[in-house]
Formats: structure tokens, C-alpha cells, sequence
């Protein structure tokens, strides 16, 4: 991994936890969030998914069912919350 990248790594963890920070979301909250609130460093998916699952900070909770707009398909989404671990 480059330097840059642990860098914008960090900064995107930092995000994440002040999203979560507010209580327990799904990952397309998180990500809907995420986007709205910072639009020109928006990161996709799956680097949102990956950040969350290997760090100890946030934790997964559960899966939900989200219906995607205007359409009668579900699909399952995992729900995290914030932990007070930290990764060393």
C-alpha cells in the first residue's frame, strides 16, 4: 500500500466513525451518507464495505432488507455500529 492511500485510508475511517457516531446504520446508509456529506472524496462501495469489516472500530450488527427505488427487488445489506476498540 502506498503512503497516499494509508492516508486517504485514515481519513476515510475518520468519516465512517463520525457517520456512525450518531448510532447503528446499514451499509447503503452509510454510503448514501457518506456521499451526500463529503461528494468530491466519495469513496465506492466496496472500499466502504472493506474498511468496515477489517477494522475492529466498527462492528457488524445484523443484515436488513432495503428495496431498491422504484423497483420490487430487495436485497440484503449488513448493519453496523461503532465500537469503543481501536486498531493499533
Amino acid at each position: 500500500m502506498r503512503a497516499g492511500d494509508e492516508v486517504a485510508n485514515n481519513r476515510t475511517i475518520q468519516r465512517l466513525e463520525k457517520i456512525l457516531a450518531k448510532g447503528s446504520k446499514n451499509t447503503a446508509e452509510i454510503l448514501d451518507e457518506y456521499q451526500t456529506r463529503w461528494p468530491k472524496e466519495a469513496s465506492g462501495g466496496s472500499k466502504i464495505g472493506n474498511l468496515l469489516s477489517r477494522h475492529k472500530q466498527f462492528k457488524k450488527i445484523g443484515t436488513e432488507k432495503v428495496t431498491a427505488d422504484f423497483s420490487q427487488y430487495s436485497y440484503a445489506v449488513n448493519v453496523w455500529k461503532l465500537t469503543n476498540e481501536r486498531m493499533v
